[in-house]
């Protein structure tokens, strides 16, 4: 859609919901538990099982010298702990979010709250409070801000609140969260059109006051139901703030995957090509790589314009042909590099595509791989990191991804390792959060560790 909004009409958040439980508002003194291998330190026994994405598993701000990091605990409750580099001290952890007791478009309560969707991601914003946000499954969009600046002191549950559209929920899931240089706030997610179940376009909130207030909805990713074999599903992940350099303007980059039923409707049931482009947080617009105007919505008659792979024909043999996670940077002279997953043969494979100014250029780089993050070290140089049982491995490249050889090898030791969060702008001291669970159980009671991980 070429038309672009150039204004927003803010939605005053509801006042702080009612805590559930005297349990929630109160700070649980877990302790830090030192592990055999010295890079990890085990800080939590209660992680949920989730299926974290994205980036906003922690933040370090370096003024302070503080890291803090979120997790999902035992029926979901959004969790927070701090780190103060100079005392070496951890705070105790704190429940600062819920899922309320109330009606939902999807799921029961006692649903909800053992729903691995529902995990929550962070920000500090430009005042220093620091916020959380995350969803109730398809059916709700929470946030919870910390009273003081940079600090977790006084923060519990009683501060979480419900972002509604006027009087209306909004159906999201897997909330992403991310920042302007200016302090605006987007939070991009799933938006769940419930009719049929594989239509869910990609929706933007926006908050210009340090997320008091956010701005009606904006479908800036939506194929409207019309996408072949019903591939009318967005699966984003990647979204990364790239600010402004020489003549580069200030973006974020995206990437992601379409899902659908294929023949039917039915819920991600098949995974076809990855995507990328660019949103512009100047004009709230989007362009391709090669910088083609998308205008402030992609739609079905402008996606192809951002294929990065073409999966091929739908296959019954391989549904998921593209994996959900991707993980985005940038080349000093501002040209993409992406990375993605997808699977052939029955094997999963690690990928990176580089923009040559003309075309997307793919390179394997392992075989075998779950995905994590990419960080960048240099002009051209970039880290790939991936998980391999309780290892992460980290792939690099010096010439822009042109190619890539193994670097290093961190052992974590850690057994069930389900998910690994690198905390941008992160302290050696806290690079990784590391998320224990065990897919094969399912257990969800919160039994399962969490564990930072050191450069």
């Amino acid at each position: 859609m070429k038309l672009v909004l150039m204004t927003f009409m803010s939605i005053t958040l509801l006042t702080a919901c009612t805590t559930t439980s005297k349990q929630s508002s109160m700070s649980l003194s877990i302790p830090v538990q030192e592990t055999s291998n010295p890079q990890v330190v085990q800080i939590a026994s209660n992680h949920n099982l989730s299926s974290d994405r994205g980036t906003g598993f922690g933040v370090y701000n370096e003024r302070v010298n503080k890291t803090w990091v979120t997790w999902a605990g035992e029926n979901m409750n959004t969790y927070v702990r701090e780190y103060d580099h100079t005392t070496h001290l951890w705070s105790d952890s704190k429940i600062v979010g819920q899922i309320p007791d109330t009606y939902f478009s999807q799921y029961t309560w006692s649903e909800q709250k053992r729903d691995h969707h529902n995990y929550p991601k962070m920000i500090q914003t430009n005042d220093g409070k620091l916020m959380v946000v995350y969803s109730a499954h398809n059916s709700r969009l929470y946030k919870s801000t910390s009273p003081l600046e940079n600090s977790v002191e006084g923060w519990d549950a009683t501060h979480y609140q419900e972002i509604k559209n006027g009087d209306d929920p909004i159906k999201a899931t897997y909330p992403l969260i991310n920042k302007a240089t200016n302090g605006d706030i987007y939070i991009f997610y799933r938006y769940t059109t419930g009719a049929p179940t594989d239509y869910r376009p990609l929706e933007m909130i926006k908050s210009t006051d340090n997320g008091l207030t956010f701005s009606e909805p904006v479908r800036i990713i939506d194929t409207h139901d019309a996408m072949p074999s019903n591939m009318n599903e967005v699966y984003n992940d990647g979204f990364r703030h790239e600010p402004a350099h020489g003549a580069i303007p200030e973006r974020f980059l995206v990437g992601w995957t379409m899902a659908g039923g294929g023949p039917i409707n039915k819920h991600n049931l098949y995974h076809k090509n990855a995507y990328f482009a660019y949103f512009y947080p100047e004009t709230d617009t989007w362009t391709d790589a090669a910088g083609t105007d998308l205008g402030s919505s992609i739609d079905e008659h402008e996606i192809n314009h951002c294929l990065v792979v073409d999966s091929g024909e739908l296959d019954s043999n391989n549904k998921q042909a593209i994996d959900y996670y991707f993980a985005a940077s940038y080349t000093d002279d501002g040209k993409p590099v992406l990375l993605y997953a997808d699977k052939k043969g029955g094997k999963k494979y690690l990928n990176s595509a580089r923009w040559t100014g003309s075309e997307w250029a793919v390179v394997n780089i392992t075989k075998g791989s779950s995905l994590m993050d990419i960080e960048k070290i240099g002009v051209n140089d970039f880290i790939a990191y991936h998980k391999s049982g309780g290892k992460i491995v980290a792939y690099k490249t010096t010439d822009g991804a042109i190619s890539w050889s193994r670097d290093h090898v961190i052992d974590t030791q850690i057994k069930n390792l389900n998910k690994v969060g690198l905390i941008e702008n992160y302290h050696p001291e806290v690079k990784f959060l590391g998320l224990q669970a065990d897919w094969k159980e399912r257990d969800t009671s919160g039994k399962y560790n969490t564990y930072i991980i050191k450069e």
